[in-house]
């Protein structure tokens, strides 16, 4: 496996229980209730609850982290929007089971694989590009405009009009679209009003 970057890692079991325990769970609010809780609250104010959040479920998943660092692999704890969920798979990277390469960044793709700046190279029958949740300009400065074009946005709405993106997001905008949608039929929907 290659990585490009260090990335923010969490383990499901720890993290869910700490980020959503006590509001999407068995017995609590329904659904649309504790979104729109979520929804209130600013996101700069989240900011600072989820760096808390981000080094204590860091504290629980201490020893999958420190295994993971022990072979090489790079975490942050900064960019928490983009969650990665460990598969067992990260279990068997810490252990050294499946190989990581991070030493330098890819300088162009081969028949049988990777080529990289320092001049090693990296053979592969099949390469799987694991971006991450970012946009199309992530593709676009690693594939070209060939790729990225037909690549469909990540997050706003599609062509339809319809929510792309975190399904949580989905629901709780989903009124407001509908809202303009109904606004619009009664000819009332016009310019937002600025102070």
């Amino acid at each position: 496996m290659f990585q490009c970057s260090s990335t923010y890692l969490m383990s499901t079991k720890n993290g869910w229980e700490v980020i959503i325990k006590g509001a999407y769970w068995e017995d609590t609010s329904p659904v649309d209730v504790v979104d729109r809780i979520n929804a209130s609250f600013p996101h700069h104010m989240a900011t600072g609850l989820k760096q808390r959040e981000t080094k204590y479920i860091a504290e629980l998943d201490k020893d999958l982290l420190d295994g993971l660092h022990k072979v090489g692999f790079r975490t942050n704890l900064r960019d928490q929007r983009y969650r990665i969920r460990p598969t067992p798979e990260a279990a068997s990277s810490s252990r050294g089971k499946i190989k990581l390469k991070n030493d330098s960044p890819i300088e162009s793709f081969t028949v049988t694989g990777n080529k990289f700046v320092n001049g090693s190279e990296l053979p592969a029958d099949v390469l799987v590009f694991a971006t991450g949740c970012v946009e199309t300009w992530a593709i676009r400065s690693a594939c070209g405009d060939e790729y990225a074009s037909p690549s469909k946005g990540i997050w706003g709405l599609n062509d339809e009009g319809e929510h792309n993106g975190n399904l949580a997001l989905c629901r709780f905008y989903s009124k407001h679209i509908v809202l303009q949608i109904k606004a619009m039929d009664e000819g009332i929907f016009g310019t937002r009003y600025v102070t």
